[in-house]
């Protein structure tokens, strides 16, 4: 005897929303202030070429969750310089440790975040085993708060939507439009070429992601790739009409970054 397919009906005039199962539930959701810190690697294309880099020290404490490179043969052994406290044995493969834009996970989560005190810097002491060109890592983080700087915060969400916000990057100076309802931004994907650098900013606190530009592609999943979105540990707030403003290095007619985010709506 072959069974016959439920067809579910709306019954005239319910609210699907309101329906037994449908409703959102209260909750509280952690947000961070997120920031990359950059380690430029400065290769010359060099066989077996010897390099130390280091990333910028920053004036706040942070937690170093993940990272991401655009390096793909090169050997590296890392390092804190608050403690040095090394982070494998003798150089191992970049790629054991870190994303990248074609791979499923563009940021790798490290097995247990690292905390870096204020102006504490990771280094890197690296072996060009590609003979690769420059490169860099960025390192995604949170700062951790105190009587400087904001860091984890809650907002409480009663009912939201999901919610997508555009930066056009055809302009070396873009922003996103102005939206009525809190954002929480989840991650994002972009276009853009590895070559294109840049850097985002709050433009009402003037928070930026990061001290300097970096590659767009080390915020953002890539469009196209296994994984187009690169997924945030925590969400990072955006209040109802504040603006994020992108600095960036090339503008190319058509390119974007795209952010995954729940809007609040009450």
């Amino acid at each position: 005897m072959s069974r016959q397919p439920m067809i579910v009906t709306r019954p005239q005039g319910m609210d699907w929303e309101a329906a037994p199962g449908w409703v959102q539930q209260r909750r509280t959701v952690t947000h961070s202030q997120i920031f990359w810190l950059n380690m430029s690697v400065p290769f010359t294309s060099v066989l077996a070429e010897l390099q130390s880099a280091l990333t910028n020290g920053e004036g706040f404490d942070c937690i170093v969750r993940s990272a991401w490179s655009d390096l793909t043969t090169a050997r590296v052994r890392f390092k804190e310089t608050q403690t040095d406290r090394e982070w494998s044995s003798p150089q191992i493969p970049v790629r054991a440790i870190v994303g990248n834009s074609t791979q499923v996970q563009p940021l790798v989560p490290l097995p247990q975040p690292v905390f870096l005190e204020a102006r504490a810097q990771i280094q890197g002491a690296w072996i060009n085993s590609g003979a690769e060109p420059a490169g860099r890592v960025c390192f995604y983080s949170e700062i951790v708060g105190n009587e400087r700087h904001v860091g984890d915060g809650q907002i409480l969400i009663t009912k939201s939507q999901a919610f997508w916000l555009l930066c056009d990057l055809s302009q070396t100076q873009s922003v996103t439009a102005p939206v009525n309802s809190d954002l929480l931004i989840w991650g994002a994907t972009t276009n853009c070429a590895n070559s294109i650098l840049g850097r985002i900013t709050n433009e009402t606190t003037n928070y930026s992601w990061s001290s300097q530009q970096i590659p767009i592609r080390a915020m953002a999943g890539v469009d196209g790739q296994v994984q187009p979105i690169m997924r945030y540990h925590r969400p990072y707030l955006l209040p109802a009409n504040v603006q994020l403003r992108a600095d960036i290095n090339t503008a190319v007619t058509g390119n974007y970054i795209a952010f995954l985010a729940e809007r609040a709506l009450v």
